[in-house]
């Protein structure tokens, strides 16, 4: 990442990220990228391509060098695209640099379509940078975009809804909930276990103290144990940082819900979740370790993989 002084003439700074005919985004502000969170990148070559973020804190090997700290997304991109905005899919909060990408690009058909990008925050920080922005509209309440969603019958799920704008605090209330799942009036967090398979349309709302609402909506596709060969994903190498939060949410595919989930010689201040499988928390002892993570299915059948931590100052 670097820096360039916008000195000369007819350099116009603007609070807005090009949408390529898809109606331009105004930014409001800088965020931290969560895994889960709906982003959209803007780029000269693919233009307007969105999707979800999948890591956060990862090395990348570039050939020639190592970079520290970046984050991925399942958003596609191509060459030239090098350096274009990242941003929320609602509500124009500033999250990445693109960095480069899978061996697809968005028109090939072999190859991993991915991106990476580079945290907003810390180039702000890095160079004492401020981002040029624009006050959302005023008493506007967005509630921020939420990914499809697929999880397993009999499995424990959440999602964490947030909004910006209006007057806090905010009600929360959503429709075409999956069966077995509710929505926190006073935060907005989606949880339970669902019980029934099937397809739903969610609307969440957030409703402030004057009144004004906002909403956002999202299918949620709820499916059945799949049978099959139990597999764990293994999650890869992870390089992760002391006193930074950490979540990693573990992949199975087969066997027969609902799971259970276990791991061995996890770093300091980590913890895995028995019945999501997402690992968290805030490391709190430096150095290099290999830990075992296991997912056991309602047959008994289980599955292992290993994953090496790389936690850094």
């Amino acid at each position: 990442m670097g820096v360039v002084d916008v000195d000369q003439p007819g350099w116009n700074l603007s609070p807005t990220v090009s949408g390529y005919g898809a109606g331009d985004i105004t930014v409001t502000g800088s965020a931290d990228a969560l895994v889960g969170a709906a982003v959209c990148r803007s780029g000269q070559t693919t233009s307007l391509r969105c999707g979800e973020v999948t890591k956060t804190d990862q090395s990348v090997d570039y050939g020639s060098i190592v970079i520290d700290g970046l984050s991925y997304s399942s958003a596609c991109s191509a060459g030239g695209d090098s350096g274009g905005a990242y941003v929320t899919a609602t509500g124009g909060k500033a999250v990445g640099l693109h960095s480069g990408g899978g061996s697809a690009t968005c028109t090939s058909g072999s190859g991993e379509k991915f991106t990476i990008f580079q945290p907003v925050t810390e180039a702000l920080t890095r160079f004492g940078a401020a981002l040029v922005t624009s006050t959302p509209q005023p008493g506007g309440i967005t509630v921020s975009a939420v990914s499809p969603q697929t999880t397993v019958v009999g499995v424990s799920a959440e999602v964490t809804n947030s909004a910006e704008g209006g007057t806090p605090p905010y009600t929360w209330k959503a429709t075409g909930l999956p069966t077995g799942l509710s929505i926190a009036p006073a935060t907005g967090t989606i949880s339970g276990t669902p019980t029934t398979t099937g397809t739903s349309n969610v609307t969440v709302t957030a409703t402030d103290s004057a009144g004004k609402a906002g909403s956002t909506s999202f299918s949620w596709n709820i499916t059945g144990g799949q049978g099959g060969t139990l597999t764990l994903a293994a999650p890869g190498n992870q390089t992760v940082y002391i006193g930074r939060p950490v979540t990693l949410p573990l992949r199975v595919t087969g066997g027969s819900a609902p799971y259970s989930f276990k791991a061995t010689n996890l770093p300091g201040g980590l913890t895995i979740h028995p019945a999501t499988g997402t690992v968290s928390g805030i490391p709190t002892t430096w150095g290099l370790r290999t830990s075992t993570v296991t997912v056991t299915d309602s047959t008994g059948r289980s599955s292992s993989a290993a994953v090496t931590w790389n936690v850094y100052f």
